[in-house]
């Protein structure tokens, strides 16, 4: 490159660079604003923005792979929201990309890349115009000829008239069997996987088991698939199908507007041809390929075939025989990655492009660049099942007989309705539309995904099966229904609900505003349900006797509260103080130690005191009681020890004198508060110059409510060792285990992200 170049490529980067600056200072302006403030400036940002959208043309023509210029409609489209611009600036800074990495790295494999076809280079044209220009699609359900079923009144009963390749007879097979009995009861009754029997049973072909050269398919760019979409274009698809000895397939499905999902399109590849299968006019009429899915001598070769095998069954009625799954074979492998997409750039130097994986396949006509991208799919597959097994085969024996047990697994599953789903289904390989963690309470993920609070729980069931039964009834997907987000919003609501409300929720949907009467209906209804439940639960705990509200004057403010708490311990405290002087002045309980905490809790509602004491404390209360029956006058030596002693805990006494409690001046969560009287153990010092003796009982130290002593002088200088009696010191603490939060966008994603 020379000076000359050099600088013009400086020049451009500059004035790029003001470009960019200066637009994103003027989109941050009011323009609409500004334009009614000046009619000069209007007209300026007019002629602008014309003149723009000109060399917008331009540039598109300079990166075009063709010599076609867009036409008027084209440039229009991409007018409205600039995609096809942004779209063919990628591509460009793309290639920019891949030509400075070939300068900066010596890669020995950079001329395989070179060489490598992309899916894009063909189809990246095309892309904006056919995404923009596409317009609303019908349901394909309106036309089917077998109209769907969502009502789930009985087991799913596989769509087959006979059983071709059949080891046990079609009767034999499709018979409704008994549900088993599980410890949660009998599950309910189901037709068997009719094929079940012949996957297990029937050998692979011993093509399988031998290595052998791979063979490359046909030149991609030369040819192209044929497209099936009537009866006589299937017929003679089969016959070329059935000499086969290998085969690939795969599908396109699609499930946001269908409560099922619908299969959209079949994808079939020989060592010679591809076929595109029109699965949606079809539909009703691809049970004939069970001649070749069925028959073990072929090997049908799928990528994740997981819910592959529920999709067909399920539409098409078709059973596979003779499954060899591709990814199981790059996870016995150990491969770094197990998509499609890598298994194609490694094994058949083709990248292919994912942005067609969630395209809406009910498409009519499909676009070259969507049927480029689902033959790819299958066109290279055979080839790189031909490598995979090769080195299967290479590492032992052992590697290809689990791949192939692994996929005899995935071909044995079994659709099911979700309301005839067993108790367990990972053991028994059956799918159902909603795969719930917990199928007696499928809405309890919701609650965990958005911490929901458990008061919510009976407004998120209601609200889960109505959307459930409206997505049945209209044959919608219960994402397009109701959003979880949606979802969730509305079981937040507050009492009462009302139109507008709902209608102003940002993740409004079709279906909700057309049904937002009986939305408000239900949310009403069930809230006050759950109101009516919470106070029935709050006139349980004090003894309602009309058993309905509380009135203003008899409701549990926190005054009253306090003077229910503090009439109760009033008329305990005398009694208490007896006992404690009796304690302080017992001999037999001076120094016995009966447990470091003694709990009262007080009922509320009979106004009456509940004594909990632990096993050993009433075994010693029962000593107590027997040695006062035999309780003498002590001896003077004995009364000189207790006066000094009674010196020494009196001091105590007085500062924890027994008080009067009130209650804080809030509403208490629980009625039934509880008041701990704890004990710390006498002075050691005097402990250590007082003669051998029985224990006797302190309770001098006692406080009321968990209420901590004051540090003295001593305790603050001296660094003292755990003690287990200590109320001011609770000694080592286990370590808290930190609440695992739901990741994503939430509020508590920020916090998350910190740990």
């Amino acid at each position: 490159m020379g000076s000359s170049e050099i600088q013009v490529l400086d020049d451009a980067i500059r004035q790029s660079v003001q470009t960019i600056r200066s637009a994103s200072s003027l989109a941050a302006q009011d323009i609409p604003f500004s334009r009614t403030l000046s009619q000069d400036l209007s007209q300026h940002l007019d002629f602008t923005s014309d003149r723009l959208k000109r060399l917008a043309d331009e540039m598109l023509q300079l990166v075009s792979s063709s010599e076609r210029k867009p036409n008027s409609s084209e440039s229009s489209v991409f007018r409205k929201d600039w995609k096809g611009y942004s779209n063919k600036l990628d591509n460009i800074f793309e290639v920019v990309e891949h030509m400075f990495d070939r300068l900066n790295t010596q890669d020995p494999t950079i001329e395989a890349k070179e060489n490598m076809l992309h899916l894009d280079s063909e189809v990246h044209d095309m892309e904006a115009a056919n995404a923009l220009a596409r317009s609303r699609i019908i349901k394909p359900q309106q036309f089917f000829k077998t109209k769907i079923d969502n009502s789930e009144s009985a087991p799913f009963k596989p769509k087959l008239t006979s059983k071709p390749h059949a080891l046990k007879s079609f009767e034999e097979s499709c018979n409704l069997r008994s549900g088993a009995d599980t410890e949660f009861g009998k599950d309910p009754d189901y037709f068997p996987h009719p094929y079940e029997y012949e996957i297990d049973t029937l050998e692979y072909p011993e093509s399988v088991l031998e290595i052998s050269e791979p063979k490359k398919p046909k030149d991609w760019t030369s040819t192209s698939a044929i497209w099936v979409e009537t009866e006589s274009d299937l017929s003679q698809m089969v016959s070329d199908l059935s000499s086969q000895t290998e085969i690939a397939v795969d599908l396109e499905h699609h499930d946001y507007r269908s409560y099922l999902g619908i299969v959209c399109l079949m994808q079939i590849s020989s060592r010679e041809k591809d076929w595109i299968i029109d699965t949606l006019k079809l539909r009703d009429s691809l049970v004939v390929l069970n001649e070749i899915f069925a028959n073990p001598n072929i090997v049908k070769v799928f990528h994740g075939a997981f819910m592959d095998i529920i999709w067909l069954q399920r539409d098409l009625g078709l059973y596979v025989v003779s499954l060899f799954d591709t990814y199981h074979a790059s996870k016995k492998l150990g491969l770094p990655r197990f998509s499609l997409a890598y298994l194609l750039e490694n094994y058949a130097n083709f990248k292919t492009s994912k942005k067609y994986q969630l395209a809406d396949w009910r498409m009519r006509p499909l676009s070259g660049p969507m049927l480029s991208y689902a033959r790819s799919d299958t066109h290279f597959l055979l080839y790189v099942y031909d490598q995979l097994r090769n080195q299967l085969l290479s590492s032992g024996s052992q590697k290809m007989k689990e791949v192939l047990h692994e996929s005899r697994q995935v071909a044995k599953r079994r659709f099911e309705f979700t309301r005839f789903r067993p108790t367990s289904v990972s053991g028994s390989k059956v799918s159902c539309p909603i795969m719930a963690p917990n199928a007696k309470e499928p809405y309890s993920s919701i609650m965990n995904q958005f911490n929901l609070p458990n008061h919510t729980r009976p407004i998120v069931e209601a609200l889960y099966l109505w959307r459930d039964a409206k997505a049945k009834e209209c044959d919608e997907s219960v994402r397009y229904v109701m959003p979880n987000q949606l979802l969730v919003n509305f079981s937040l609501l507050a009492l009462p609900v009302d139109k507008e409300t709902i209608l102003r929720n940002p993740y409004i949907t079709d279906q909700v505003r057309n049904s937002v009467d009986e939305l408000v209906t239900l949310l009403n209804s069930v809230m006050q349900q759950v109101s009516d439940s919470d106070w029935a639960l709050v006139d349980n705990w004090h003894g309602s006797p009309e058993g309905g509200k509380l009135s203003s004057e008899e409701s549990l403010s926190a005054q009253k509260i306090a003077s229910i708490f503090e009439t109760a311990v009033t008329e305990h405290t005398k009694a208490l103080q007896k006992a404690f002087e009796f304690a302080e002045g017992s001999q037999l309980l001076g120094r016995e130690d009966i447990g470091s905490v003694c709990a009262i809790s007080f009922d509320l509602s009979n106004r009456q005191p509940i004594y909990h004491l632990d096993d050993e404390f009433r075994e010693r209360t029962k000593k107590l009681e027997s040695n006062l029956t035999n309780f003498s006058s002590p001896t003077p030596e004995s009364t000189t020890l207790q006066s000094e002693q009674d010196h020494i805990q009196n001091d105590h006494l007085e500062k924890a004198e027994v008080k009067s409690i009130v209650a804080p001046k809030k509403l208490l969560d629980n009625d039934d508060e509880i008041i701990s009287l704890r004990k710390r153990n006498p002075n050691r010092n005097v402990e250590a110059r007082n003669i051998a003796q029985d224990d006797v009982l302190h309770y001098s130290d006692s406080t009321i409510l968990g209420q901590a002593k004051a540090a003295t002088k001593k305790d603050k200088k001296t660094k003292r060792s755990f003690d287990p009696n200590s109320v001011d010191d609770d000694g080592p603490q286990p370590a808290k285990r930190l609440r695992r939060m739901n990741p994503g966008k939430s509020l508590t994603f920020s916090s998350h992200k910190k740990r």
